[in-house]
C-alpha cells in the first residue's frame, strides 16, 4: 500500500504523517462490500430456498469475511481520522504562531515607521529655514551679478566714450599740427623774404632777389612772353644771361618766387619760365649756359620726354605743390617768361 507524506512551512522539517490510504479509497472499498451483501441477500429474502450447508458455509464466510473487512476498514478510517485530526491541531499551532510572528514583525515595522515620520516631522522646520536660507543666499547672489554686468555696461559705454573722445582729440592735433605747419611756412616764407629784402639793398638792383650772392630778375607779368633764344638776348642786354639753377637753395627760393606770382586761373604753360638749360648739342646730354653738365635735377614726373616733331630742348621751371619736381622740357619756340642771373654788386 502507498504511503504519503505532507509538509508545511509553519511544521518542523523532521514532522511526517504517513495514512495507509486515503479516505476515498476506503469509501469505495466499503461501497463494494455493502453492495456485494446486498445481492447475497436478496435472492435468499425473495424465493426462501434452503441453502446448502456448503453453501452456508460459504455465505457465512463470506459475511464473516464481509465483516472482517468492514472492520478492517473502520479501524483504518478511525487511523486515519486520528492520523488527519492530530495533523490539523499541529497545523492550527503552527499557523498561530506564524500569526503571531507576523503580527511583532508589522508591529515592529509601524513603530519604526511612526518614529522614522516622527523625526522628520520634527526636522522640517529646521529644512525649510535652511531652504529660505539657501534661497535668499541665491537671490543675494543674483542680485550681485546683475549688478556687476550694469556696472560693467556701464564702464564698457564710459570706456567707449573715452574712446571717442580721444579720436575726436588726434583729429584736432591733426588739425592743429597742419595749422601749424602752414603757418610755419607761411612764417618761413615771409622770413626768407624779408631777408631777401633786406640783402637785396646794396647788392642788387631795385627788383632783383639777392639769392646766395647772386641776383636774379623774374619777369613781369605785364611782360610779353618770348622764346627761349628772345629771352636769354634779353637777359644779356641787362647784363645778365638766363639762370643757372644748380642747387636745391636756388631751386626752392626760385619756385616759391614762381608760386607767389602765379595767376592760379592761368594754363599751366603760361605760368613757366625759362632757365638757361638745354640738350641742342646732342639729345639727353643738358648742359647749363656755363657749360657745367646737369648733376643736380628737379625734373616733372615723366620728364624730359622730347615729344613733338621739332623736339623739346630747352627746360623751363613751372609753378606746383613741389618744387623739387618742376622742371619739364618744351620746344625752344615756345613763349615762356624767363628768370636773369647776375652777380650781386656793391652799390
Amino acid at each position: 500500500m502507498g504511503t504519503k507524506h505532507w509538509e508545511s512551512q509553519c511544521w518542523p522539517a523532521h514532522s511526517h504523517v504517513q495514512i495507509s490510504d486515503t479516505p476515498d479509497i476506503d469509501r469505495r472499498k466499503k461501497q463494494r462490500s455493502k453492495t456485494l451483501l446486498h445481492s447475497l441477500n436478496a435472492p435468499i429474502q425473495t424465493t426462501n430456498m434452503e441453502i446448502p450447508p456448503k453453501a452456508a458455509r460459504t455465505y457465512g464466510d463470506i459475511n464473516d469475511k464481509s465483516s472482517d473487512e468492514e472492520d478492517f476498514a473502520d479501524t483504518q478510517n478511525q487511523n486515519v481520522s486520528i492520523s488527519v485530526g492530530s495533523h490539523g491541531v499541529r497545523s492550527e499551532k503552527a499557523a498561530v504562531v506564524c500569526l503571531i510572528v507576523l503580527a511583532v514583525v508589522l508591529f515592529t515595522v509601524d513603530v519604526s515607521l511612526g518614529i522614522y515620520y516622527s523625526q522628520q516631522t520634527d526636522a522640517m522646520p529646521q529644512t525649510s529655514e535652511g531652504f529660505q536660507k539657501i534661497l535668499k543666499n541665491y537671490q543675494s547672489t543674483v542680485e550681485s551679478r546683475n549688478s556687476a554686468v550694469r556696472q560693467l555696461e556701464k564702464e564698457k559705454r564710459q570706456i567707449e566714450v573715452t574712446r571717442w573722445e580721444l579720436e575726436h582729440q588726434k583729429r584736432r592735433g591733426r588739425d592743429y599740427n597742419t595749422i601749424l605747419n602752414m603757418a610755419n611756412q607761411e612764417t618761413a616764407g615771409l622770413q626768407t623774404k624779408v631777408n631777401l629784402l633786406t640783402m637785396d639793398c646794396g647788392h642788387c638792383l631795385p627788383g632783383w632777389t639777392y639769392i646766395l650772392s647772386r641776383c636774379f630778375y623774374l619777369s613781369r607779368t605785364n611782360q610779353a612772353k618770348r622764346s627761349w633764344t628772345e629771352a636769354r638776348g634779353v637777359c644779356k642786354r641787362m647784363g645778365a644771361d638766363l639762370a643757372v639753377v644748380d642747387s636745391s637753395v636756388k631751386q626752392s627760393t626760385l619756385h616759391m618766387h614762381i608760386q607767389d606770382r602765379s595767376d592760379p586761373s592761368a594754363s599751366l604753360y603760361g605760368a613757366a619760365y625759362w632757365i638757361g638749360l638745354r640738350d641742342v648739342d646732342e639729345e639727353g646730354v643738358w648742359k647749363w649756359l656755363n657749360g657745367k653738365l646737369l648733376v643736380d635735377s628737379f625734373w616733372h614726373n615723366g620728364e624730359p620726354n622730347d615729344q613733338g616733331s621739332s623736339g623739346e630742348d630747352c627746360a623751363g621751371i613751372y609753378p606746383g605743390v613741389n618744387p623739387f619736381s618742376a622742371w619739364n622740357d618744351v620746344p625752344c619756340t615756345h613763349p615762356l617768361k624767363w628768370i636773369c642771373e647776375m652777380d650781386s654788386q656793391d652799390l
